[in-house]
């Protein structure tokens, strides 16, 4: 059986996350599977995370994510807008995507906890499409907490999306 599996992935450079989804995928169980890496277009684990794989069933997809110098504003209206707006692009282009893939099943790779917004966006949007709906994971790399206190409402939204 073959099926088109989709990992999002969004960080700013490389670390253990990259480790860990290239060696997912060179361990993959089912070789006819079709593995689709999409992650933000800024990632400097991409570069680490290619050499690293020795499966070439894969195919990698950059897109635009949520780090950008227009975000680091000294203006916090300005960084609250830009940030809403640019999740907001985010959304529009991942679920264009989604639907032009079709994917089959959708993981969502993230870092230390809570992870990357887009991330948390990518598996909501997932679990709201047909062909993803019940075929949406949400993986989390185990690494130190990050700092940025949103952890809970991420997942209680998403909890709460479950039910």
């Amino acid at each position: 059986m073959c099926r088109k599996i989709l990992i999002y992935y969004e960080q700013k450079s490389y670390g253990g996350v990259d480790t860990h989804l290239a060696q997912l995928i060179n361990n993959w169980p089912e070789c006819n599977d079709r593995i689709i890496i999409v992650s933000n277009r800024e990632n400097v684990g991409l570069e680490f995370f290619e050499k690293q794989l020795k499966n070439p069933v894969f195919k990698v997809i950059k897109i635009d994510g949520v780090f950008d110098s227009l975000g680091h504003e000294k203006n916090k209206i300005y960084r609250i807008l830009y940030f809403v707006l640019y999740q907001i692009k985010f959304l529009l282009i991942f679920s264009k995507l989604l639907n032009k893939l079709a994917p089959d099943i959708l993981i969502s790779n993230n870092g230390g906890f809570p992870g990357g917004f887009t991330c948390w966006l990518a598996s909501i949007l997932g679990r709201t499409r047909k062909g993803t709906r019940n075929n949406t994971f949400l993986l989390v790399h185990h690494a130190p907490p990050d700092k940025r206190g949103a952890g809970f409402l991420y997942a209680s939204f998403l909890a709460w999306l479950n039910q």
